[in-house]
Parts: structure tokens; C-alpha cells; sequence
């Protein structure tokens, strides 16, 4: 008998602070991967990741990831 699966969507991005300070918002790797290492300790799994650059404010844009994550329906 297959188990039920459950989705998210986390969408990853820098703060809207970091955007006005260094002009565009650039991911910090160390920030990333303590965010996914939370979510994989939760049982979520990283099926699909898509990467965009959202529009902030007026003038500026920051980089996003959007993840699709998986786990057995508890």
C-alpha cells in the first residue's frame, strides 16, 4: 500500500533589507542551506526548484528560489 504524499512551496529570498543595502539581493548560501537543512530535518524532500528575480520596490530585484518539497503524509 503506497503512503500519501504531502506538498510545500517554500520560497527562499533574501530580506528586502539586504536589496536597499547592496542594491540587488543576492542568496547567501549559508542561509539557504540552514533554511533547507530545517525543512529536510521535518522529512521534506527538494522535488523541483525553480530560480527567479523578483522586482522590489521600484529600482531594484532580488534573486528567489521557489522548492517543491515532498514528505509522507504523517
Amino acid at each position: 500500500m503506497h503512503k500519501m504524499k504531502e506538498y510545500k512551496v517554500f520560497v527562499y529570498s533574501e530580506s528586502i533589507l539586504s536589496t536597499l543595502f547592496f542594491g540587488e539581493g543576492k542568496i547567501v548560501e549559508e542561509n539557504l542551506e540552514k533554511a533547507l537543512n530545517s525543512l529536510a530535518k521535518q522529512g521534506w524532500i527538494v522535488k523541483a526548484v525553480e530560480r527567479e528575480t523578483r522586482r522590489t520596490l521600484l529600482f531594484s530585484k532580488r534573486e528567489a528560489f521557489v522548492f517543491i518539497l515532498e514528505r509522507d503524509k504523517k
